[in-house]
């Protein structure tokens, strides 16, 4: 009776360890600068995933893992095998655009880490001053529109902005890649005289650059 009791134990505890091993996921890679070169420590991740539950589709990412980058950009996610659709990363790091990364579930296997490696891309903070400098009357106008660049929030699209008046006097405030040329348009209209030209301005990476516009 104690041989019997033994040898299950010894079986339960072997088909746990090879339950567990079959339903073992790994992600791993590096974090670098994709505009610099060089790995990026520090970075907060988060492993997030959309489910399906009782056969239904569950649009909300939920979130499975988090860590950190090492000091050589070194990561490493380890989870049990679900029944999911999609996996995404977060990155999450001062002087960097935040992203989300799709993973196919497909490229996950049982007792293989599959390799992901992130390029990060420095940010830019690009500031648009436009201010009533000489007011002539209230028919004063002044229009500004982004005619290129690599941007990271909606309002650094090519939109036209109009602004009139003679009190006029706001900023206008966009993420942009690090390294990077905005193009630009303005158009000043006073006193029936109109006024246009296109310019670009650098902006550098972990930095920031401001555009002054009176009219």
């Amino acid at each position: 009776m104690k041989k019997t009791f033994i040898f299950i134990c010894l079986l339960t505890l072997l088909f746990g360890q090879c339950r567990q091993k079959e339903f073992a996921l790994g992600i791993s890679g590096q974090l670098s600068d994709s505009v610099f070169g060089g790995a990026v420590g520090g970075v907060n991740m988060v492993l997030q995933m959309q489910k399906l539950e009782g056969g239904v589709f569950n649009a909300t990412y939920q979130t499975l893992a988090s860590t950190s980058s090492d000091a050589n950009g070194n990561y490493e996610f380890s989870f049990e095998r679900e029944n999911v659709v999609d996996y995404r990363i977060t990155t999450d790091k001062i002087g960097y655009l935040g992203d989300d990364f799709q993973i196919d579930p497909e490229n996950l296997a049982p007792d293989d880490v599959f390799t992901f490696n992130i390029g990060l891309i420095p940010k830019s903070t690009f500031d648009v001053h436009l201010f009533s400098m000489f007011p002539q009357n209230e028919f004063d106008t002044i229009r500004f529109r982004n005619l290129a660049a690599d941007y990271d929030c909606a309002c650094c699209d090519s939109e036209e902005r109009i602004f009139g008046g003679t009190e006029v006097d706001t900023v206008l405030s966009c993420n942009l890649y690090g390294e990077s040329w905005i193009k630009y348009y303005v158009e000043i209209e006073k006193d029936t005289a109109f006024h246009t030209y296109i310019d670009s301005l650098f902006c550098p990476a972990f930095g920031s650059a401001t555009l002054e516009l009176p009219y």
